[in-house]
């Protein structure tokens, strides 16, 4: 045979055995026992336990052996294995008085106290040291039992045979510790450490007495010993660690613990101590990873159980979180910590019941509790419990340290349904000197919102005197100019937040977005650049520069900024970007394909909510689906994925679909509000018109005269065609809280009655009302003008509007297409030029200069304009306008292929192709 590289290997591996073992069997009991001992003498123990292990397979009869390899195994710290072998060892010679002693400080170590008495008062020993010790060491059990004067007769039986026996001393300087008499068991305890430095009893005793006269490098040291003593404890390296953390030397601490966990990975205790370690280092994902094993070997430490959910919080792991939070409180009621962060994982997994179920238990006493469940009460408002958050805010306002903060919340809760009588309460707050911000804040909100923009401002700036570095009061202050059209002192206003606060997003979006509004466009371009040069990740910052850029052509550098920033953002944010960019670009497809990319794990309701709407929109309705039932899979509890799952069925599914889905969504959010609204809209959409009212009637009369119902009534009435009966709802909705929607709409409502001149008096009294900030509804009566074949009232408006403000492109593009509509072609391209040097990049007003360049024998630059403007936005509108002039200009077969692209259009649209189609048609005839 061949021998092979493999073969070679197995003979040389087979001649070695082979020696070893003859080698073996040529030694007797003895010489392996010898060589053990010599071993043991060196520290090397775990030669000497081979040797001895060979030894007793010789011969397992001899005493010696047996209490050799004990004495090793308590060397090593293997304490459990020290008592078998000491138990075998008096087994075999049951008079063997040191293989008892050994024994004895094998089961003290153990903890095994009843093993320890038993021992002692069976023992027969008549070695006088030997009893001293045993009886010294049943002392000093009986003391740890707490059993003293037992403790005391057994000590004083090991004094009368020896004073100086070393247990006898050790189990005295416990004693004396236990009665604090410290410097008397220091005494001691330094003198038995110089007589027996070898003894690891001695220098625990030095570790314990140091701990307790609170020395904590003198435990430190003494812990070391004992460890160096006993290498493989692990009892001594918790207690040598724990030294190391009351002596602030984390580090090595850790180090100590490492060593444990690498013997062990499942140690309790030290898996305990290194989550505490970590969690103070706020390593979060370490904290969570020890907490949870040591807690999975049993441990029922409640600080570990809140570190553990703690930093799950942290780490995103929300189911963990609530599952170690909750063991918290049932163990801790009184726990705040844990309440609040339990609360917010709730939240996060939009587990409402238990949230409800935990702020209802919430242990009030705490000074902070009420800015904590402030907070809690308008998420539990947001998220559709009204009436619960209503009563909590009341609950809250009672353990406030303030009592006028009860004034300010009832209040705040009156107005916010409707009820004026809670201005009455704001200012019986101000009486008691609660002028705190939120009084401020509420009272100034209701009046701008009942339309008293006076008193609004002189409340917001008695709250800028009062709380001259608050940032909300100066942004209200700057806004409420600005609405006044007080534009200078807004100006000032809003200048002097951002001084104030330079690093505040907020702020500063706020300042570039008044420069916006005032045609400064340059300006805010630079300070919106600015803010996401410094805040890479804001996602405020970058929706608000880059709708900038579409405005002023500087797209391409927008995204060259993220671009270069990607490396020092996170990488959700950098897709969450990107996304919203292509989002106002109006390309649906790579928004999508950006959100996407996001794991399931990392995205936030916001990211689901987005994507879904995304999906909707772009007419993807089962790819929507899959990402809502991946959503619901993830956060089966998260209200906003119930809502918006039912919201894309009510769009593209029965109202059979919507039923079955709300049934289930009851199920799990009883009750809730938001729930109930779309309720009442699906039975609207099916026309179940009893269904809806009677689902409305199910409401109290005081929520029936809510904004959200009102509208709801409205829009009932007017499917049902009671058009009457949905004016008295659109006209109390615009008593409560006049603004421009609420008045457009109720004279939308007037002109479907056919009662255009109500409607006119109605826009005309609410102009006056909003003024001035009534812009849109003047628009809305030049509409309404302009069905009516008022076209010289309607211009009226429009070039009113432009004296005010030559550069007003919303009135110059209407008043252009109005021109457009009188066949006036010439002053039409004069307004449209004008719109379109204000606004280049906006896709409606080129659009409108691209038909009056047509409308005046321009079809060539007609066509540049159009096709720019159907590049940034993706209308049919302006596509067939660009067929038209594409006809004119004779690109037959261009506009040919336009048109068939066309999807989703309008019965007027359809007939404008059909118009563009014959004349293309008939000059391909030509």
């Amino acid at each position: 045979m061949r021998l092979t590289i493999s073969n070679m290997r197995i003979t040389l591996l087979s001649i070695v055995i082979a020696s070893s073992v003859s080698a073996c069997f040529g030694q007797n009991a003895t010489e392996f026992y010898d060589a053990a001992q010599n071993h043991f003498a060196q520290g090397d123990l775990n030669n000497a336990k081979i040797e001895v292990k060979n030894a007793i397979q010789k011969d397992n009869e001899e005493p010696e052996y047996r209490f050799l390899l004990a004495q090793i195994h308590f060397k090593a710290g293997d304490f459990a294995s020290a008592a078998k072998e000491a138990e075998r060892t008096i087994k075999l010679d049951p008079s063997h008085t040191q293989a008892e002693l050994l024994l004895a400080r094998s089961y003290l170590q153990l903890n095994q106290y009843d093993s320890i008495i038993e021992l002692v008062d069976q023992s027969k020993s008549a070695n006088e040291s030997v009893l001293t010790e045993l009886y010294a060491i049943k002392a000093l059990v009986l003391f740890r039992q707490n059993d003293r004067e037992n403790a005391e007769l057994a000590l004083q039986e090991a004094e009368d045979i020896s004073s100086e026996s070393l247990y006898g001393r050790l189990s005295r300087a416990s004693m004396l510790s236990g009665d604090e008499q410290i410097e008397q068991a220091e005494a001691i305890a330094d003198a038995l450490v110089k007589q027996a430095p070898d003894n690891v009893d001695v220098w625990l005793l030095s570790g314990h007495i140091a701990a307790k006269s609170s020395n904590p490098e003198k435990e430190a040291e003494s812990y070391l010993k004992a460890t160096e003593l006993s290498p493989y404890s692990y009892g001594y390296k918790l207690l040598l660690a724990n030294a190391y953390m009351r002596n602030s030397k984390v580090d090595l601490a850790e180090k100590e613990l490492t060593k444990v966990l690498k013997q062990n990975p499942n140690h309790q205790l030290s898996n305990q101590i290194m989550a505490k370690i970590n969690f103070a280092k706020k390593d979060f994902e370490a904290a969570y990873s020890y907490a949870d094993i040591a807690a999975t070997n049993g441990s029922q430490d409640i600080a570990n159980d809140f570190i553990a959910g703690y930093s799950a919080i942290q780490v995103k792991k929300d189911e963990r979180a609530f599952r170690y939070l909750s063991r918290v409180i049932t163990k801790q009621p009184e726990n705040i910590d844990a309440y609040r962060a339990l609360i917010l994982v709730a939240q996060r997994l939009g587990d409402m019941p238990n949230m409800h179920k935990l702020i209802s238990n919430y242990p009030f006493g705490d000074e902070n509790d009420y800015s904590f469940l402030q907070y809690a009460t308008q998420n539990l408002r947001s998220l559709g419990y009204i009436d619960d958050s209503n009563k909590l805010a009341l609950l809250t306002a009672e353990h406030s340290p303030d009592p006028s903060t009860k004034d300010t919340t009832l209040g705040v809760l009156k107005l916010a349904q409707n009820d004026a009588s809670g201005f009455a309460d704001l200012e019986k707050a101000f009486e008691e000197g609660n002028d705190s911000e939120r009084t401020f804040q509420a009272l100034a909100y209701y009046q701008l919102k009942i339309g008293q923009p006076e008193q609004a401002l002189n409340t917001v700036e008695n709250w800028s005197q009062s709380y001259p570095d608050s940032e909300p009061a100066l942004l209200f202050k700057a806004a409420l100019l600005e609405q006044q059209d007080n534009t200078e002192a807004a100006y000032e206003a809003f200048t002097n937040a951002r001084n104030k606060f330079p690093e505040s997003v907020k702020t500063g979006i706020a300042l570039a977005s008044f420069y916006s509004r005032q045609g400064e466009q340059e300006k805010a371009f630079e300070l919106s650049y600015a803010l996401k040069e410094s805040f890479p990740n804001d996602i405020g910052a970058a929706t608000s520069l880059y709708g900038l850029a579409k405005d002023e052509g500087e797209k391409e550098s927008v995204t060259a900024l993220t671009q270069a920033q990607e490396n020092s953002m996170e990488a959700t944010d950098y897709l969450t970007q990107l996304a919203t960019y292509a989002r106002i670009d109006g390309d649906l497809d790579r928004a999508i394909s950006h959100l996407l990319l996001i794991p399931a794990e990392q995205r936030n309701a916001q990211h689901w909510q987005t994507t879904i709407e995304l999906l909707i929109a772009n007419q993807q309705w089962p790819q929507a689906q899959e990402q809502f039932e991946l959503w619901l899979a993830n956060k089966p509890n998260l209200m906003p994925a119930h809502l918006a799952y039912i919201q894309g069925l009510m769009r593209f599914e029965t109202p059979e679909s919507v039923d079955e889905q709300l049934k289930k969504s009851f199920e799990i959010f009883p009750k809730n509000r938001w729930l109930r609204y779309i309720e009442i809209d699906n039975a609207i959409n099916a026309e179940r018109i009893v269904l809806a009212q009677d689902l409305l009637n199910s409401f109290p009369a005081s929520d029936r005269a809510s904004i959200p119902l009102l509208i709801k009534q409205a829009r009932l009435s007017s499917v049902n065609k009671d058009l009457p009966k949905a004016f008295d709802a659109l006209q109390a909705i615009n008593e409560k809280q006049p603004s421009q929607e609420s008045a457009i709409a109720l004279a939308k409502n007037l002109i479907q009655q056919k009662r255009v001149e109500d409607a006119i008096d109605q826009i005309n009294s609410d102009i006056e009302v909003l003024a001035p900030r009534n812009e849109q509804l003047k628009f809305m009566l030049a509409e309404i003008y302009l069905q009516n074949n008022s076209v010289d009232a309607s211009q009226q408006i429009y070039k009113e509007a432009i004296q005010a403000n030559p550069e007003h492109y919303i009135a110059l593009n209407n008043l252009a297409w109005s021109y457009l509509n009188q066949q006036e072609y010439q002053l039409a391209l004069e307004h449209a030029q004008a719109a379109h040097k204000v606004r280049p990049n906006n896709p409606d007003i080129a659009d409108t200069l691209g038909v009056a360049l047509l409308r005046n024998g321009n079809p060539e630059e007609a066509i540049s304009v159009l096709e720019s403007a159907y590049a940034l936005s993706k209308q049919n509108d302006i596509a067939l306008h660009l067929a038209e002039a594409l006809v004119v200009a004779k690109q037959t077969q261009k506009a040919k292929t336009l048109l068939e692209q066309l999807v989703n259009l309008s019965p007027e649209q359809q007939a404008e192709k059909t118009k563009i189609t014959t004349a293309f048609s008939t000059e391909i005839v030509r």
